[in-house]
């Protein structure tokens, strides 16, 4: 099995349901995110970040979605507390995003280095 897809654990993104399509958005998510260009709200002390579906559409159009499905996969990742919304209604609403408590468990990548002692252990009983 190979360990990472875009940067997520595999076994983890499995475990919570996800496909190629929804890392491929969280992906765009993070690195968005993390670019600095993104509108950016604290709301109760945590930093929310604004997403145009459209703008997903226009980054990522390998995936042959509509805005809809983006939204839907947005949703569902909210849904598995992958990510956090908070709609702000400021001239019109807006949907801001947060990481969410399991997003931890796609970047933890402590099963590789079990995987790695447990193939150590096995070589060194033969």
């Amino acid at each position: 099995m190979k360990f990472t897809i875009l940067g997520f654990s595999q076994p983890a993104a499995y475990n919570l349901g996800l496909d190629v399509s929804d890392l491929a958005i969280l992906r765009w998510y993070i690195d968005f995110k993390e670019s600095g260009y993104m509108n950016k709200k604290v709301i109760d002390g945590k930093e929310f970040y604004l997403v145009i579906y459209e703008y997903v559409l226009e980054d990522l159009p390998i995936l042959y979605m509509k805005k809809d499905a983006v939204y839907r996969r947005f949703k569902k990742m909210c849904d598995k507390k992958i990510l956090e919304r908070r709609t702000i209604n400021e001239g019109g609403k807006f949907p801001y995003f947060a990481i969410g408590e399991n997003y931890a468990k796609l970047v933890d990548f402590t099963f590789i280095d079990e995987f790695i002692a447990n193939l150590n252990k096995d070589d060194n009983a033969s």
